[in-house]
Formats: C-alpha cells, sequence, structure tokens
C-alpha cells in the first residue's frame, strides 16, 4: 500500500485517472468472465477468422479491436518454439468536435496486456520492459483515428486447446478485451 500511495505521488492527475481506470476496468471484466464462463460456441470461432468488434465507447471516442477468433497451439515440429502469434489491429476514433489529447505514462504503456482463463485466472501477462521514462502523447483531431498493429506474443505451453480466454488489454489508456478460444494444429 504504501508503494502505491509513493508510485501515485510521482504521478500527474491525469496518469492516476488512467491507472485507476485500468485497474477498475481489470477487475470488472475479470467479473463479467467469472459471470459469463463461457465465450463463443466452437462452429462459431474458426481458426484464423478475423472479428472486428468495438472495445470503448462514449460520445467522443471510440475503439475497435481487429483480431483471430482463435489461435492454434503449435504442432511437434514447432512445438520448440512454443510460441503462438495473436496478431491484433487496435484504433480508436474521435467522434466529438474537440481534439482529444492521448497520453501515457511511458512509450511501452501505450498499448499493456495480460491474458485471463474463463475463471479470471491469470494465464499470461505481457512482460516488463526497458523504457524511456518519457511521456508519450498523441493528439487526436475531430474525425481522425489512431491506428496500431501489434503481434502478442503467448507462451503455447500456458494454454489448452478448447478453452476461451479473455486478452484484457489499454490502449492510450481506454480499456478493452477480445476473447479468443485456442485450438489444436489441423
Amino acid at each position: 500500500m504504501i508503494f502505491t500511495v509513493v508510485w501515485f505521488s510521482f504521478m500527474s492527475s491525469k496518469q492516476i485517472k488512467c491507472a485507476v481506470l485500468l485497474t477498475l476496468s481489470l477487475v470488472g471484466i475479470a467479473a463479467c468472465i467469472a459471470k459469463n464462463a463461457g465465450g463463443l460456441p466452437a462452429d462459431k470461432a474458426p481458426a484464423l477468422t478475423i472479428a472486428t468488434a468495438r472495445f470503448y465507447a462514449d460520445a467522443e471516442v471510440s475503439g475497435e479491436v481487429s483480431a483471430p477468433y482463435a489461435m492454434v497451439l503449435p504442432d511437434a515440429k514447432q512445438a520448440a518454439a512454443g510460441v503462438m502469434e495473436l496478431p491484433l489491429t487496435l484504433r480508436l476514433r474521435n467522434n466529438g468536435k474537440r481534439i482529444i489529447g492521448l497520453s501515457a505514462s511511458t512509450p511501452c504503456t501505450i498499448f499493456r496486456w495480460s491474458v485471463v482463463s474463463a475463471q479470471s485466472r491469470t494465464v499470461e501477462s505481457q512482460p516488463n520492459e526497458l523504457c524511456v521514462q518519457a511521456i508519450a502523447s498523441n493528439i487526436l483531431s475531430p474525425v481522425q483515428q489512431v491506428e496500431q498493429s501489434y503481434q502478442v506474443l503467448l507462451d503455447a505451453q500456458r494454454y489448452n486447446a478448447g478453452k476461451y480466454y479473455r486478452l484484457i488489454f489499454s490502449f492510450w489508456c481506454y480499456p478493452g478485451h477480445h476473447d479468443f478460444m485456442v485450438k489444436q494444429p489441423d
């Protein structure tokens, strides 16, 4: 608790708001997963079919995520690598009539992620990176959007075929999630 207070003392009010919003959204999303432990039916989740869904919306900003419904575990030949690549494209759009400022505490915190199981247990989180200690910022003019693509590298040994998972993320301090299932290789 003392660490949290000291950490907050070095943050601006906007950074504190972003950290609190991300924490509350992660708790809320985990509660939703626990309540609705399920996901897409297997026949609705073909491998490598890209889904685009809204992850955030208010009067001024909307966000979209595009990512596959399903990930395929590596086969025996690829087992040594043990990595599944989750391609992810995130977009934020300014729907309002004012300029919106985006900021993150460091360039490494523009996009942060973790994966939870259907039982709300953390499966994997983004590893910490050595990062320049400078505030990242961007401006969204009216009707403008910012788009960024990422390759989320998942440790395949942590995932089970036939199970559903939720990628919880923050993009420019806007929280979101993407549900996916893991399949056996053909």
